[in-house]
């Protein structure tokens, strides 16, 4: 019998995260997860309130990740730190699932 093993590749930035992420988010039986989720929109919030005011008013106002996914959609490649940041979340976030 052939073992079979999971293979992560963190990093990777040519694969649409958007609606994966959209259903990871929505995983309602992984406490560990939805800790993950909540932390990291919460680091990222961080992370945007201290940008100068000038950058911080091209970015969405945040109540939460599914609102950034919601703009990052329609506003792919106007930040790439923003979707960077996302293509972490998904990465992560799917090793821990």
């Amino acid at each position: 019998m052939k073992e079979q093993f999971k293979f992560y590749l963190f990093g990777d930035q040519t694969y649409d995260v958007y609606t994966q992420l959209r259903e990871l988010l929505h995983s309602q039986n992984d406490p560990i997860l939805t800790s993950f989720f909540e932390r990291a929109y919460y680091a990222l919030r961080a992370e945007i309130g201290q940008l100068p005011p000038k950058d911080r008013e091209e970015l969405p106002r945040l109540s939460g990740i599914a609102d950034l996914l919601s703009w990052g959609r329609w506003n792919r490649g106007r930040s790439v730190a923003l979707d960077m940041a996302l293509t972490c979340m998904y990465q992560l976030g799917s090793f821990i699932r």
